[in-house]
């Protein structure tokens, strides 16, 4: 249907956009003669473009703010603010952004607390997410109260919950260690923990291939995660030697096999470790392993660990 000249027009944006309607009127001419707009207001039917347009007619009001959306501050803000910051907090913003994506094309003075609170609600992450999303939420206020656009900063009071604190490492005690050495025959892969404890590697270190290992010295070069970790030494201890020599396939190159493949991460934690901590009545993370050296180091017991 045409719309009555002088009245304005509406367009139907692409994309999967909760408010596709543009409601826009002429504002004038560029120097080549092409139109100029200012946008009155999106929306989710095109008859409720169009009353917005005849309510316009009847009662012209200043909707440059209107126009302006979550999408359109954000844009703004961040070319002003990231060119101060560094890398990681840019990179934190943007992951609190991709989690707004139902705010994107909502006009900004129309956005309320209860909206703002849904999108911290139904991220489904932690603390940490949450808390980005809240500070992206405040920065944009900030910004949005400048510009004179809002008197009021909707996101101060969002409620994020509460930091949960992480599990505290605790060490296996020296009576659980020598229990997984009595057990080492009785129950399968109770050796693994062991080499975990006495290499000091983490455990996709030794779920990954390991081309350089030497016997006679005693060492093998491995390593992981960053860059100052890959190709590191790992010394191999005297009480987890015979462990290792025995499980390490020199075709190739792994030290844990099921069915003649390599093993995940996920398969170590579900098919291997949960099941030894759950038959010795123990109740350790894979990581309190590294925690485990450290404190043997720590007591002096660094004269027996390699005897």
């Amino acid at each position: 249907m045409k719309l009555p000249s002088g009245l304005g027009g509406v367009v139907k944006n692409g994309g999967n956009r909760r408010r596709p309607y543009q409601a826009r009127i002429t504002i004038g001419y560029d120097d080549n003669g092409k139109q100029l707009y200012d946008t009155i207001g999106w929306f989710e039917k095109r008859e409720d473009a169009i009353t917005a347009l005849i309510d316009n007619k009847r009662n012209p009001k200043d909707f440059s703010k209107l126009a302006i959306t979550f999408k359109d501050l954000y844009e703004k803000w961040n070319a002003i603010h990231f060119p101060t910051i560094g890398d990681s907090a840019v990179n934190g913003y943007k992951t609190a952004y991709n989690y707004c994506k139902e705010l994107y094309d909502i006009p900004f003075i129309e956005i309320t607390f209860g909206m703002l609170q849904d999108v911290i609600d139904n991220s489904g992450k932690d603390y940490s997410i949450k808390y980005l999303i809240r500070s992206l939420f405040n920065m944009m206020y900030r910004f949005a109260k400048r510009k004179e656009l809002v008197k009021e900063k909707l996101s101060k009071d969002l409620d994020i919950g509460k930091k949960v604190t992480k599990h505290r490492k605790i060490p296996f005690t020296d009576e659980e260690i020598q229990t997984l050495f009595d057990n080492v025959d009785k129950i399968e892969n109770a050796d693994t923990v062991l080499i975990l404890i006495f290499s000091c590697m983490r455990i996709n270190e030794m779920l990954k291939k390991i081309d350089n290992i030497n016997f006679d010295e005693r060492y093998m070069i491995n390593g992981s995660k960053t860059e100052s970790g890959k190709d590191r030494v790992i010394p191999i201890s005297l009480k987890i030697l015979d462990f290792i020599k025995k499980r390490y396939n020199t075709e190739t190159k792994y030290l844990i096999e099921i069915d003649g493949k390599p093993v995940s991460y996920r398969q170590y934690i579900n098919e291997i470790w949960n099941p030894i901590m759950e038959q010795l009545n123990m109740n350790h993370t894979p990581h309190e392993c590294r925690h485990t050296r450290k404190f043997i180091i720590s007591k002096c017991w660094c004269r027996t660990v390699d005897t």
